[in-house]
C-alpha cells in the first residue's frame, strides 16, 4: 500500500492489448487520457487487428505527442 506522500509521485503503467477493438477503442482511450493522475504511461499492443484499430491508435499517438 502506498502512503499519501507517495501517491502524487508514484507512476502508473497501463498496458492495453487490442484486437479489432475499433468499436470501443476511442471511448476507452478518451477515458484513460481524462484521468487526473499526473505520472501515467500508456503502452498499447495490437494483436494484428484487421479493422480500423491501427488507424485509431495512430490518430491518438499524433494527438498526445
Amino acid at each position: 500500500m502506498m502512503s499519501r506522500d507517495n501517491a502524487q509521485t508514484a507512476s502508473v503503467d497501463i498496458l492495453l492489448s487490442s484486437y479489432n477493438g475499433e468499436k470501443y477503442l476511442r471511448t476507452q482511450l478518451d477515458s484513460i487520457l481524462a484521468q487526473t493522475w499526473k505520472n501515467l504511461t500508456l503502452r498499447i499492443r495490437d494483436d494484428g487487428s484487421t479493422d480500423g484499430t491501427r488507424k485509431i491508435l495512430a490518430e491518438y499517438e499524433k494527438k498526445i505527442r
